[in-house]
């Protein structure tokens, strides 16, 4: 949940990711699984969910 790669950039990427493979899901409208993840790290929510994931939108 941040501004995209090549945001405040002319040409080129602005922001790199630390982690490879992170570049395609910053700056996007849609919430990621990792961003679901941290949440869900950060409020200590470890039970099982119901929920499939059936789109592989995450690196």
């Amino acid at each position: 949940m941040q501004y995209a790669t090549t945001a405040f950039a002319s040409s080129g990427n602005s922001m790199t990711p630390r982690t490879a493979g992170f570049g395609r899901t910053m700056g996007s409208q849609v919430v990621s699984f990792f961003d679901i993840r941290m949440l869900n790290i950060f409020y200590q929510c470890n039970g099982k969910s119901r929920i499939q994931l059936f789109l592989s939108y995450f690196p």
